[in-house]
């Protein structure tokens, strides 16, 4: 699957010019053709396959989830931002 967005891990493995491993951090945009259930289909197969970290952002309530790989699910209020220690100088 391929995220909306992503940030790479350090010295990605590629090969025949693909991308072989899930990013460092991947982003979700919900829309009509990207739900709810389809979000978590995503969020299910990327962290196995090795993302740190799955973002999901719902452009209607400019709101933001954040899934980590050990089951922890963050709402982050827009209000008051959100730092990532996996990429500290963002």
């Amino acid at each position: 699957m391929i995220p909306d967005a992503s940030v790479l891990w350090p010295d990605p493995r590629i090969e025949v010019g693909w991308l072989q491993d899930a990013p460092l951090i991947a982003v979700e945009i919900a829309s009509r053709g990207n739900p709810a259930r389809e979000l978590e289909k995503k969020r299910l197969l990327d962290h196995p396959a090795g993302a740190a970290e799955v973002r999901f952002i719902d452009p209607d309530t400019h709101r933001m989830m954040v899934s980590r790989p050990d089951g922890t699910v963050i709402a982050i209020d827009p209000a008051a931002g959100y730092r990532c220690a996996l990429i500290p100088w963002w």
